[in-house]
């Protein structure tokens, strides 16, 4: 069992402490603005979502998780997240379940082991990753109607080019998939050593954000890179994006919807260092 490393640090601790917290975040002015009504049978193939500090992205998440909690329950959440460490080699699971204040995820062992099988993912003994952790309680918030049937397979997604291999060996092995694809996008300033820009700095970082959002959107996973590399964009996740669109894609997505984009600076008020914060649905 993989206990939670991050509460405590990226949003509260105990069970009545994080469901407050997260209920805040639905009703709070950069969320939707209220909770998730009754589940129905809409389908959905996935959302994008950030993965900061509950009190900075967390808003932001909540528009993609009140749709993700009205929609069809599929049988397994894919959660597709950055290696933030740029240690990881090759794509990563586990074979672990998941522990939080909320109760246990479980994985579905059998996708995994199907997926360790092909060879184009490996094993770890333990996926400790902030960018995962976070998602788990908003994931159960979400499925409280259906937390002790949650089913996850969380991949960590490192600098890699094969990321269309990976997406139809995905869908080929599993299609009952709602995919949650985990990034943050342009980190500006100088704790983030990119300040490409002298002038006009807000319009300028718009148009970057602008710039992928349109990417996004089409599913373009291929433009999305370049535009990323390209411009030297600080995006945590870029491929963990490419491969979600791919699967997306794969799965039957024809477009995305943004829901909320909005930057760190919008509530910490720190103007000089900003993280852009995107949430989609699929």
């Amino acid at each position: 069992m993989i206990k939670a490393s991050f509460a405590g640090k990226y949003y509260e601790k105990d069970y009545v402490s994080v469901m407050n917290q997260i209920n805040s975040l639905y009703e709070s002015k950069l969320g939707p603005g209220d909770l998730a009504t009754s589940r129905k049978n809409d389908n959905l193939f996935g959302i994008l979502v950030p993965h900061d500090k509950y009190s900075l992205s967390g808003a932001c998440a909540a528009w993609a998780y009140k749709i993700l909690a009205e929609s069809k329950f599929p049988d397994t959440f894919l959660i597709l997240v950055p290696d933030q460490t740029g240690t990881v080699v090759n794509y990563l699971t586990c074979l672990e379940d998941f522990e939080t204040e909320f109760g246990v995820c479980r994985i579905d062992k059998e996708f995994a082991e199907k997926l360790l099988e092909s060879g184009i993912v490996s094993k770890a003994d333990a996926v400790v990753e902030q960018a995962l952790e976070v998602q788990l309680p908003l994931l159960q918030h979400a499925c409280k109607d259906r937390i002790n049937d949650i089913k996850i397979l969380p991949i960590v997604v490192p600098s890699a080019n094969n990321v269309e291999i990976l997406a139809k060996k995905i869908v080929e092995i599993k299609k009952d998939l709602v995919v949650i694809v985990v990034s943050n996008f342009t980190k500006y300033g100088n704790k983030f050593l990119f300040t490409p820009f002298k002038y006009n700095v807000k319009e300028s970082l718009e148009g970057l954000d602008l710039g992928m959002i349109r990417l996004i959107l089409n599913l373009d996973s291929e433009m999305f890179l370049k535009n990323v590399k390209r411009n030297k964009i600080q995006v945590s996740g870029s491929f963990s994006v490419a491969l979600g669109l791919n699967v997306l894609k794969l799965l039957g997505a024809e477009e995305g919807e943004l829901l909320s984009y909005y930057k760190s600076s919008s509530i910490n008020k720190d103007e000089e260092n900003s993280v852009s914060y995107f949430s989609f649905i699929f």
